[in-house]
């Protein structure tokens, strides 16, 4: 005689499998575990590192209602160039409609970014929202984005949509370059920002007036990530405005900054980072002194982070910093990993 189980049980059991091929194996076994099978196999798309098989799972969510409804977080990371010509973009929009419950995207390429456009018609609410593309209309997007929360890597152009006043209002973790800053941050209280550098912003003018204008946004930001492939703009421009800043990251660090930490009455922690793609450390060898005034010109910094250089070739890149305490004369070494 056959027993039946409840459903609760297969799912207990499929929900304990993180291995994708055992729960290929399993969802051909029965009706009732190929269900709760699809469930987890389609909750998360990630991992998949081919830009050809990328189009074949989107290709199939845009053809299966049934499972396009289980998705709700999808990674795009494509870890060599893909052409802009390719198939991938071309399904990403409609794939994109089809996806109604939807909470995460995440979109991250290698050579470059072509101009893609999330669809303005789209059904789902994001929660996090990772899109590096350029796009023009993003802010048009944003608008009916009501519940996001973590917006990353924006890179608006010059010229692009205007963003509804009403727009964002549970907005916590902003990063963008300067265009993005000014179009988003406005009204809006964020407490985890990054100011992603550009060739623009060396030769923009205006920019003390700029951080003046964003004062009030400014004086909520908990933490603060600045910089990126080009020369971070000085802290002296945000320095006056960062009354509740308690973590600071400078990329590709000059020692001039180092006289603006005392500014900051709440700052407890300190991370001095290398230029993205530089292998070099952040401070030169013996400037380790630098960190003892740090400390000395700040009564409320309790840690110093400082990138060591890096030595190719990783097979993972993972970035190493020592690590120093307050009062400790030795540092810790702590590695981050980095996509």
């Amino acid at each position: 005689m056959s027993v039946i189980l409840p459903v609760e049980i297969y799912r207990n059991i499929v929900e304990c499998i993180s291995d994708k091929k055992t729960l290929l194996a399993l969802a051909l076994t029965s009706r009732t575990i190929n269900c709760e099978a699809e469930r987890v196999l389609y909750d998360t798309i990630t991992n998949v590192y081919d830009v050809d098989t990328y189009t074949r799972v989107l290709s199939h969510v845009t053809t299966c209602p049934r499972v396009a409804r289980l998705v709700r977080h999808l990674h795009i990371i494509l870890r060599t160039y893909v052409p802009p010509t390719h198939a991938l973009f071309a399904i990403l929009p409609d794939a994109l409609r089809a996806l109604p419950n939807l909470t995460t995207l995440v979109f991250r390429a290698a050579g470059g970014y072509p101009t893609v456009h999330l669809p303005l018609d789209s059904t789902f609410q994001l929660e996090h929202l990772d899109w590096p593309c350029i796009s023009p209309t993003l802010p048009t997007f944003l608008s009916s984005q009501a519940g996001l929360k973590v917006l990353l890597n924006v890179d608006l152009p010059m010229e692009h949509d205007t963003l509804s006043s009403a727009a964002l209002p549970y907005l916590e973790h902003l990063s963008g370059n300067l265009e993005a800053l000014k179009t988003i941050l406005p009204g809006r209280s964020v407490k985890h920002l990054q100011w992603i550098s550009s060739k623009q912003d060396e030769e923009a003018g205006g920019l003390a007036e700029e951080m003046n204008n964003l004062a009030n946004e400014l004086s909520t930001v908990e933490s603060l990530h600045l910089g990126g492939s080009f020369h971070h703009p000085s802290l002296a421009l945000v320095a006056p405005h960062l009354t509740n800043l308690r973590k600071l990251e400078l990329f590709g660090v000059e020692l001039a900054d180092f006289a603006y930490a005392p500014q900051l009455p709440k700052l407890e922690e300190l991370t001095l980072s290398a230029q993205w793609g530089s292998s070099n450390g952040a401070l030169p060898r013996g400037e380790n002194a630098c960190v003892a005034k740090l400390f000395a010109g700040s009564e409320t910094l309790q840690t110093v982070l400082v990138a060591l250089p890096v030595y190719w070739p990783l097979q993972a890149f993972c970035q190493a910093y020592e690590k120093w305490g307050r009062g400790k004369t030795r540092p810790e070494i702590s590695n981050k990993g980095i996509l």
